[in-house]
């Protein structure tokens, strides 16, 4: 759950950044998302509170992945009900 709770993350992020032309794009009109770190990308579409809980869940979640925690069911599920609604929060933020 974790490992699909940070995906969904990362994607809408990036989604976010493509709708509202965050990232410059190159020469040939194609942005090379690999060549940004998820700092900066986060940085894009989050300010203040929001941020901050960005920064909060994807560092979570990010533990679990690297096997510096475990977790209960309970856990995942919150996990996963806090991603939708970061998800709802970020997509609003940006009127999309």
């Amino acid at each position: 759950t974790y490992g699909l709770c940070r995906i969904l993350l990362e994607a809408s992020v990036r989604d976010i950044c493509f709708k509202k032309k965050l990232l410059p794009e190159g020469a040939d009109n194609i942005v090379y998302i690999e060549k940004y770190k998820w700092s900066d990308l986060r940085d894009k579409v989050s300010i203040g509170e929001l941020s901050e809980r960005l920064k909060t869940l994807y560092r979570e979640l990010s533990s679990l992945i690297h096997a510096r925690k475990t977790i209960n069911r309970g856990e995942a599920r919150r996990a996963f009900a806090e991603t939708v609604q970061l998800i709802q929060d970020l997509y609003s933020y940006h009127g999309l």
